[in-house]
């Protein structure tokens, strides 16, 4: 897997170019020439689906898949209320958690882009999301100085909250 990605930015609008030639299997190369990401702020996170066929996005109070071949948007755009800090992937590619400065976390399907359970609140910027391997938990951090551990699907809180005597910014 080879792969180089440059942050270019201007006045009107800031682009990800993903310049690579992607090794999807040993037999199968696809060269990839200059694919633009459209961002009109700054690019905080980007990512490989599992499979390596999509990307997501960070940026702005968006979060966004694309395909990796044409730069096309896959899903509908992932919105938040804020600046969005990082969006990723499931193991199984099948679902996204994006955390943001709304003070929420949210889980969406990969493919659509639409919400799979409320909003998981914190009182503060959440700083870190992540899904366990198996995708049924997610684990939140906030600068409310808190760990949380939540079901997937409805969003529900598993324990109460880890406290921290610090910020979390992992």
């Amino acid at each position: 897997l080879t792969s180089a990605m440059r942050l270019d930015s201007s006045p009107d609008m800031a682009a990800a170019r993903l310049a690579a030639s992607l090794l999807i299997s040993p037999k199968q190369r696809i060269n990839i020439s200059t694919v633009r990401i459209p961002c009109h702020s700054e690019l905080r996170s980007a990512q490989f689906s599992p499979d390596g066929s999509w990307i997501l996005t960070a940026c702005g109070h968006i979060a966004q898949v694309w395909d990796v071949v044409s730069g096309k948007p896959l899903s509908l755009q992932m919105q938040h209320e804020n600046v969005v800090n990082l969006a990723k992937f499931s193991s199984d590619g099948r679902w996204v958690i994006t955390a943001s400065w709304d003070q929420t976390a949210r889980v969406w399907e990969a493919a659509t882009g639409l919400p799979v359970s409320q909003p998981i609140n914190h009182k503060s910027t959440v700083s870190t999301a992540q899904f366990s391997p198996n995708g049924h938990l997610v684990i939140t951090a906030s600068t409310d100085k808190t760990i949380q551990i939540w079901e997937t699907v409805s969003g529900s809180p598993i324990l109460q909250p880890m406290e921290h005597e610090n910020t979390i910014q992992s």
